[in-house]
Order: structure tokens, then C-alpha cells, then sequence
């Protein structure tokens, strides 16, 4: 089947919005939650945070996005994530 570039750009625009849909799906159910919960990339730089985690830390959700725990808590709790996030990997 040949695709005229028209219809994969449309292909591209609905996929593009299932997947915007997707991840508010995602932040609404991880926000619903009281626990705690982050996900880091192997840089150990955060990619998700919960409603939670940001007023345990006390900063907005958009201040630790792409930060690290050094970047954001104080050096010794810093640390101390960073060994117990290296015996997780």
C-alpha cells in the first residue's frame, strides 16, 4: 500500500496525540497516589515525578525534571540516594 506524504503526516499527528493521551493517563493515575514515586534514567536524572514526591522535596515538578539528586537535596541525603539507587541497578 503506497502512502502519499499527506496521509503519513496524518499518521503521524494521531500518533502523536495517543501518545500525549497516554502520558496524561499515566501523570493522572501516578499523581492519584500518595506514595512517593520517581523514575530516573541511568544518569540518575529524574524523567517523572508524582504530585507526591514534588511536596515531599518541596519544589515544583518542573524544577527536577532533567536534575539529579544533587542537583536538587542536600549533599548527604544526595548521597545516600545515589548509593541505594546503584544497588537497584
Amino acid at each position: 500500500m503506497i502512502h502519499t506524504l499527506k496521509d503519513r503526516i496524518e499518521i503521524l499527528k494521531k500518533t502523536e496525540e495517543n501518545l500525549q493521551h497516554q502520558q496524561q493517563l499515566l501523570k493522572m493515575i501516578l499523581d492519584a497516589t500518595p506514595d512517593y514515586v520517581s523514575l530516573q534514567d541511568i544518569n540518575m536524572k529524574y524523567l517523572v515525578i508524582n504530585k507526591s514526591f514534588s511536596l515531599l522535596i518541596g519544589i515544583d515538578e518542573q524544577e527536577i525534571i532533567g536534575k539529579t539528586d544533587t542537583d536538587i537535596l542536600p549533599s548527604q541525603f544526595a548521597e545516600k540516594n545515589r548509593l541505594d539507587n546503584e544497588k537497584i541497578l
